[in-house]
């Protein structure tokens, strides 16, 4: 004889709403609040690069210092459109923003991009301002690495680690 097993029936799904175990899932797989305190804390501070970058394209005198300034305005406007990008998809899941328990000095923001127009040496200053300035966006990356779950974004401060040690 043959049995039928009866399974509790999942409710009826309304139309263009996921049921709340697909959001969860779905949640799950596109990130944390870590990752949007990391996105959170990370457009500033690298709009903030891009700002001391494009001073430098325009002020710096050696090569080296406006081939840098060059590299990181392209790479770094980039970064920000992709952080952008998986912010608004983690804003879509509902997740909320947290901390990266970081104060502005940590963050490498203790600083005003505006001081650099004009000065003198400016590739010597520019040089002082951006090192702590990757120093902090390092760390942030860093965080973001040991507890964000966003796949893409761990991409992401894979890369700014490389990429910002390299420069430093």
């Amino acid at each position: 004889a043959r049995r039928l097993r009866l399974r509790p029936r999942s409710p009826p799904r309304r139309r263009g709403r996921p049921r709340p175990e697909d959001k969860a899932a779905s949640v799950a797989k596109t990130g944390n609040v870590t990752a949007r305190a990391f996105v959170a804390q990370s457009v500033p501070h690298t709009r903030s690069a891009v700002q001391m970058a494009t001073l430098a394209n325009a002020e710096a005198t050696s090569t080296s210092v406006k081939t840098l300034a060059a590299d990181i305005t392209r790479t770094q406007n980039a970064e920000i459109g992709t952080m952008q990008r998986v912010d608004a998809r983690l804003a879509n899941d509902g997740i909320k923003k947290g901390d990266l328990g970081m104060d502005q000095h940590m963050m490498g923001m203790d600083m005003n991009a505006s001081t650099l127009r004009g000065a003198k040496p400016f590739d010597a200053k520019f040089i002082a301002m951006m090192v702590p300035h990757h120093q902090g966006a390092i760390e942030m990356a860093r965080a973001e690495l040991a507890k964000g779950s966003n796949a893409e974004l761990k991409t992401l401060a894979t890369n700014i680690v490389s990429a910002q040690q390299r420069e430093i």
